[in-house]
This record gives structure tokens, sequence and C-alpha cells, in this order.
């Protein structure tokens, strides 16, 4: 089952609600999904996290009173999928692998496709 957290930002000023929902945005996890309460259609909001290609979104309630977005992470951004192979080739360097790193590895392989692989592999061997 995959975790839900809710953030009512209605009523919140243009500053405050930013300062609230990007770090909200930042701490999803793979799977997890932030559902955003707000009093108008975030449609600024709905074409920057597209273009962000890490997101899956759907309106549970559209107005009109409030909308309702959820914001699904698909997968990690590449540059953070990126650092958890440069600490994961760290810890294999060491030569001594313990069953968690064995498990950190074969969870982040699972989530990589084919093209993101390659292109984290050309960037770890500059």
């Amino acid at each position: 089952m995959n975790a839900v957290n809710t953030l009512d930002v209605k009523g919140l000023g243009h500053g405050e609600r930013e300062n609230i929902l990007f770090p909200a945005l930042e701490e999803i996890k793979d799977g997890q999904t932030l559902r955003i309460i707000v009093e108008f259609n975030p449609v600024p909001l709905v074409y920057m996290l597209k273009a962000r290609e890490e997101f899956d979104l759907s309106y549970e309630k559209e107005g009109p009173d409030e909308w309702i977005l959820n914001v699904k992470r698909v997968h990690a951004a590449e540059g953070e999928k990126k650092e958890q192979f440069k600490k994961l080739l760290q810890q294999l360097k060491q030569g001594d692998i313990s069953e968690k790193t064995k498990a950190e590895a074969k969870s982040l392989l699972q989530t990589v496709d084919a093209r993101s692989l390659g292109l984290i592999e050309q960037e770890l061997i500059r």
C-alpha cells in the first residue's frame, strides 16, 4: 500500500504556499502520493510538475470551491538516482558487501530503465 499525505494550503498567501508545498514535493518517495488541496485550479503547478517527468498527476476534485490534486512520484530524478548509484559503488568497492547493501542495490536497479541506467553509467565513468 502506497502512502498518501494530504497538504491543505487553502487560504495561504502565494509565498507561504510555496514555502510549504515545494519542500513537501521534494520529500515524496517513489510510489508515494501527495494530495494537495487548494481553492483554485493549480494549472501552473501542474505544468511545472509535468515538465519534471517524475510525477503522475490526477485531479480528485475540480472546483468550484476547492481543487484536489494527487501527485504521485513515479521515479526519482536522475540526479538523485546518480547519487544513490555513487554511494552504492563506494560500498561495493569496499569489498565486504552486506545484505543491506545487496537489498539497496536490488531495489535501486528495479527502479531504473535501461536508458537512464546508461546515462548514469556514462556520468559515473567520467
